[in-house]
């Protein structure tokens, strides 16, 4: 065997380990822990900011999670649902009394639950949009939603008040 095809069978024995990995995580954890974690990592951002942490609303977690389930079930990622709903629009009708912020990101590669929490955090702090949005002084609390494809693709959906 030469070392072409030795590297090849060991990348696919990789590939293989990782999606094992991942499906494990996600028959295993709870979307609802992946998002307390991190609301622990985007806290420990606002304080290295000088900022206050965020109080974590298990309301807007709710609405958060609905819309990245509703992403996940359809094959989508937007702000947007397919319906046209907005993160305002999809907080009105929850009966929430606030007009939400949002960031949303996919997480493709993961194996344990904190590496998970801290992609997509990193995913939102290396963007200038989400960033500002994590750094805010305009909000005071914050949901986060976690669900996953049939590939166990991770869509995280962060609401702020």
């Amino acid at each position: 065997m030469n070392i072409a095809t030795t590297l090849f069978i060991i990348g696919i024995g990789l590939l293989i380990l990782v999606f094992v990995g991942q499906y494990i995580t996600m028959i295993t954890s709870k979307p609802e822990e992946i998002g307390l974690l991190i609301h622990e990592r985007i806290n420990n951002e606002r304080i290295k900011a000088g900022l206050q942490p965020f109080q974590y609303d298990t309301k807007l977690a709710e609405i958060a999670e609905a819309h990245s389930k509703d992403m996940a079930e359809k094959g989508y990622f937007s702000h947007k649902s397919l319906a046209g709903l907005g993160p305002a629009d999809r907080a009105r009708l929850a009966n929430y009394p606030c007009v939400t912020g949002e960031n949303i990101t996919t997480i493709y590669t993961w194996l344990y639950t904190k590496q998970l929490a801290q992609h997509a955090v990193n995913n939102w702090m290396f963007s200038d949009t989400h960033r500002k949005n994590i750094l805010s002084t305009i909000y005071e609390k914050e949901g986060i939603g976690v669900a996953f494809t049939v590939t166990s693709v991770a869509l995280v959906t962060q609401n702020f008040c």
